[in-house]
């Protein structure tokens, strides 16, 4: 049995939901992945513990340079359902290990935690949408506006970013020690990169021919220097939900991207750079596959939404429901009752107590208990829960995520020294 299957199995041996994958906090997930680069320069890590030792250290001799390449919706069994020369070039004398998502296993939260390396219950980013007792309001965190609003960003007029996270990320943390960090994202000046790239020094780009080249130039300025790069491609993201993430649209661009890696990264670097220069890859999550005919619409479930104060809030693969007191016990029933092997459906105080949001209690945030609402429902594979914030009209993505199912949670990580 190899490496990569010994860690898939225990992380599922862990599992706390049976038929579904829970975060391993405690070493296998992407928590995990900031208080390891942060022990790699010898700095103070957050609370959350290290990736395994041995997962990393024979690539360590002789390391100035750590790159987090982060490839959103890249599953674990996608990376590796349609192997090529280029993806056998990333693996080759590399580690390779699944790693869990995060609760929910959506962006917004699962970025955070790797910007920050600490975990959802911590930081308190829980979702796509999240009510905001503070605020009075529920907003859709990418766009950072309340919901109903189609403008972008227009919570930033009277809302700080940074304020409102509230904690240290990793740029932060490694500048106070002097260590020179940098952000290549696209979004480089959205209230969610505000929030995760305080300190760094940020690029932009347009497409992954010149992030790579942007990338490459970076490193070969700063030879034997101390660095930190953090580098976001999102794009993987929007063709699995576009197509599904088992299309050939999908697995296309990742393909590409692979490519251009390869041709405009790896082949051109100096070696004296490639030497020093730590890869570390890896997904926020990945994408289940979702169908019209599995789709729950919140508008054919009248009598459910009407025992809610707020609309639901999250994901379409992990829903939180703010119910009227009186009548948590009887949508809980007719959750059981109507979605049936369709839609687990958790007490959301429970669901904190027992870890998927965290497992570290000294640093919780109380407001947690705000944003996750009275229940949860997390749909089996394949479902998804609908529900329109500005409209009720019908419609579904082919992939989805947010969830507790393998293709959402598990995600690759691989780690290797460019030049052994």
């Amino acid at each position: 049995m190899s490496l990569a299957d010994e860690v898939e199995r225990e992380i599922k041996s862990k599992s706390k939901l049976e038929n579904f994958v829970t975060p391993c906090y405690e070493g296998y997930s992407i928590a995990n992945i900031p208080p390891t680069i942060l022990s790699i320069f010898k700095t103070h890590s957050q609370e959350c513990k290290s990736i395994p030792k041995y997962i990393i250290e024979e690539h360590l001799d002789g390391i100035r340079k750590v790159v987090l390449l982060v490839v959103d919706s890249m599953g674990y069994k996608q990376f590796f359902s349609h192997p090529n020369e280029s993806i056998s070039k990333i693996l080759m004398n590399g580690s390779v290990i699944p790693l869990t998502s995060t609760f929910p296993s959506t962006s917004t939260t699962a970025l955070t935690t790797i910007n920050t390396g600490v975990t959802p219950k911590e930081h308190g980013i829980i979702g796509y949408t999240m009510y905001i007792k503070e605020y009075g309001l529920v907003a859709n965190m990418v766009s950072f506006t309340p919901t109903y609003d189609y403008r972008w960003e227009t919570l930033l007029k009277g809302f700080d970013p940074k304020e409102f996270l509230g904690i240290k990320n990793i740029h932060e943390i490694l500048n106070e020690k002097g260590i020179k960090s940098y952000a290549i994202n696209r979004y480089a000046d959205t209230g969610l990169s505000r929030m995760h790239h305080t300190s760094a020094t940020v690029s932009n780009y347009i497409n992954s021919s010149d992030l790579f080249v942007t990338l490459r130039k970076l490193l070969e300025n700063q030879i034997g220097t101390e660095t930190y790069t953090y580098v976001y491609w999102g794009l993987v993201d929007t063709m699995c939900h576009t197509y599904g993430p088992r299309s050939e649209e999908a697995l296309a661009e990742l393909r590409n991207f692979i490519y251009s890696y390869k041709t405009e990264f790896l082949d051109k670097l100096k070696p004296d750079v490639a030497k020093e220069t730590l890869l570390m890859i890896t997904a926020d999550h990945g994408q289940s596959e979702v169908f019209e005919k599995t789709t729950i619409f919140a508008s054919d479930h009248p009598e459910l939404m009407n025992k809610l104060w707020i609309p639901p809030t999250g994901d379409s693969r992990s829903i939180f429901l703010y119910v009227e007191p009186k009548e948590i016990d009887k949508a809980k029933e007719y959750i059981d009752g109507n979605f049936k092997n369709k839609i687990l459906v958790l007490d959301s105080s429970k669901a904190i107590e027992e870890g998927l949001f965290g497992t570290i209690s000294t640093s919780c945030k109380k407001r947690i208990h705000d944003r996750v609402g009275d229940l949860i429902m997390v749909p089996y594979a394949n479902f998804s829960f609908s529900y329109y914030a500005r409209g009720s009209g019908k419609g579904f993505i082919k992939g989805s995520h947010g969830g507790l199912s393998e293709d959402e949670m598990l995600v690759p990580f691989i780690c290797k020294k460019l030049k052994p």
